[in-house]
This record gives C-alpha cells, structure tokens and sequence, in this order.
C-alpha cells in the first residue's frame, strides 16, 4: 500500500471546562488524494493508540465541510475526545501525517506533554513582526479583527459579501439577492442576519466586513 507523508494544521480550544474542540486545517488537494471529497460522508476508526485514521464512508455521519470561497484548505471543527484528543487549549500547530490515497488520512492524537512541549516553545520564540504576516494584505476593520484573533491564537478570517454568498452555495444554499439587504435562501425570504448566522454554522470562523460606502 503506497503511503505518502503529509500534514495539517491543529490547534484545541476547551468549552465549558470538559469538552476539547478541535480545529483541523487540511489542503484540499490532499483531501481529495485521500478520497475526501467536499459535501462526501466520512468517518474516524483508531487504528492504534496516539493514532487516528479519517476515510472515506457513504454511510458515515460526518460531512466533509466546504470551502470558504476558493480557499486551498479546508477546516474542520470537531468534538475530540471521543477520538482521544486532550481536554487542553493550544495554539496552531503543524503534525505531520499519512496520506492512504483513496483511503483516507492517518493522523497522530499529541498528548498532554507534546501540547505543553509546543505551547513553551511557542512562548519563548521571538514573534516579532508575527503580526504583519498575520494581517497581510487587511486593511482598516479586517486587519483588526485579523490582528486581535492572531494576538489570542485564533483564526477568525474577515469576509466580505461575495465570499459570504459562496460559502452557504458551496454548501448546496439556493442564494438569490434581492436587493442590499434583503435575499432568499432555499426560497424562503432572508436578512443578512440571517445569512451570517447560517454561515457561521458552516464555518465558524468568517466573520463578515461590511464593505465602504
């Protein structure tokens, strides 16, 4: 079986002092190599302790989330501990994995120690200029909401309206625009509000900007 080595993106937020939530940012182009394709069922089995295998399964009860837009990643929001994951907050970190091509993606659970090895690290490294790199192209509101997500290990993305439009299409939404505040959605009649609150569900994350007048 070929096995190719791969990576991703992780880091673990803790709800209500029990529950690890776990960010997972994959490219697209491996998801898609390991089967894992937009809107296609997925599940998770251990295949040994520390490890994780993601695959491919029409009958499973987990979807593979879409793109904001036409990003080269895909992020997934997950429960952890059912998989093993540790109930501790961390920021991003890269781990390295196994591609199963058309079988899935082979992914290591870092325990308690590896977190605290990488969060004091992280702490001692020298940061400076981080932020610049963190807002990149933003200007005025989306640099600051870039900035403040980055200053607390975040990853809130600012989008605007087009990019909100092609995040709820993306996920199967009929959007139609009526005018600068008023649309429909699967024909039923919608405020913004209301397209936010549905895009939030699909990603957490994309926050909108309102656009200059």
């Amino acid at each position: 079986m070929h096995i190719e080595k791969t990576a991703l993106m992780l880091s673990i937020s803790v709800e209500a002092g029990t529950k690890s939530k776990v960010r997972m940012t994959i490219p697209l182009k491996n998801l898609q190599r390991a089967g894992l394709n937009e809107g296609g069922r997925y599940a998770f089995e251990i295949v040994k302790p520390g490890k994780v295998r993601m695959y491919p399964d029409p009958e499973g009860t987990r979807k593979v989330p879409a793109r904001l837009s036409k990003s080269a990643e895909v992020t997934f929001n997950l429960y952890g501990l059912s998989l093993g994951f540790p109930v501790i907050s961390c920021h991003p970190i890269e781990l390295d994995t196994l591609l199963i091509p058309g079988g899935g993606i082979i992914i290591p659970v870092p325990s308690v120690d590896d977190l605290d090895e990488r969060e004091s690290h992280t702490k001692h490294s020298d940061n400076r200029g981080d932020w610049r790199d963190a807002v990149g192209q933003h200007r005025g509101a989306a640099a600051a909401i870039v900035l403040e997500s980055n200053r607390y290990g975040g990853s809130t993305r600012p989008v605007d309206l087009g990019q909100l439009l092609d995040l709820l299409r993306n996920a199967g939404h009929r959007v139609e625009q009526l005018n600068a505040r008023l649309f429909r959605v699967d024909g039923k009649s919608a405020t913004l509000a209301d397209l936010v609150e549905r895009a939030q569900r699909i990603d957490a994350d994309a926050v909108l900007v309102a656009e200059a007048a």
